[in-house]
């Protein structure tokens, strides 16, 4: 458990960088204490977190894995608090791979149901820089589903969809 906790916070702390993320410095971090992910719980969902952000930051399609990863487990456990920063993450994912749609209702949902919940950082800057350039912002009420399980399909479904798109393209 510590090593993953080490992990988390030396990895975060180059995201939350006021001078913004370096991601590149992130990765190391995590590729470093990469046996921290053995760690069931709390610790495994934070670390899919930072290490979901830092992939997507680096443009790698990883980044949706380790992301839906990150958001079921916090779903799991409760943890509304971390819920928030996977979907916004996830947004930002699915608008780069053409889901602008579907990133826009992630979005509504979040600001509707989530953003008393987040966790303000220096970092958060970087991901609603990223959520503003793709023109991200609150659908409106009716297309905002109301319940977290249709959050959770959703998810799934665009999830499965870029997992496709990526195994079915030529190397």
């Amino acid at each position: 458990m510590n090593i993953g906790a080490a992990v988390i916070t030396a990895a975060s702390n180059y995201l939350n960088r006021s001078a913004g993320p370096d991601f590149i410095k992130s990765k190391e971090i995590i590729d470093a204490g990469s046996d921290a992910f053995a760690a069931p719980g709390a610790n495994e969902m934070w670390l899919c977190t930072i290490f979901g952000w830092t992939l997507l930051g680096l443009g790698d399609s990883e980044a949706v894995n380790f992301l839906t990863r990150a958001l079921r487990l916090a779903d799991r456990l409760s943890a509304q608090h971390v819920v928030e920063l996977p979907l916004r993450l996830l947004a930002i994912a699915f608008a780069e791979a053409g889901y602008v749609p579907e990133a826009g209702i992630l979005i509504g949902y979040v600001e509707a149901h989530l953003s008393p919940f987040r966790i303000e950082s220096v970092g958060q800057a970087w991901v609603q820089d990223q959520l503003d350039r793709a023109g991200l912002t609150t659908t409106t009420s009716e297309r905002v589903p109301l319940k977290r399980g249709e959050i959770m399909n959703l998810v799934t479904r665009i999830e499965r969809s870029i997992t496709q798109e990526s195994t079915a393209m030529p190397s």
